[in-house]
């Protein structure tokens, strides 16, 4: 599921700023370590890419910046 299912519009802001500014790095299949804000943290895919992080905000929203970085490196949007 990409950025434009979910419906870029939905995404606020801070988190589309936060998204971008933090740095990708493949570590398995269907896993990306994901650094550049307090702590590195680990974003992986299920086999029908459902996206799932280690980090508390996802834990609590089922969303979360990290998530959202490996969505758009996916896709091929540059980060900052």
């Amino acid at each position: 599921m990409g950025i434009k299912d979910e419906g870029i519009n939905k995404i606020s802001p801070h988190v589309m700023k936060k998204a971008l500014t933090l740095r990708i790095v493949k570590a398995e299949k269907r896993e990306w370590w994901v650094s550049g804000g307090t702590e590195p943290h680990l974003v992986w895919a299920d086999i029908s890419y459902e996206f799932a992080c280690d980090c508390v905000g996802f834990m609590m929203r089922k969303s979360c910046s990290h998530v959202l970085a490996v969505k758009l490196h996916l896709e091929g949007v540059e980060n900052e």
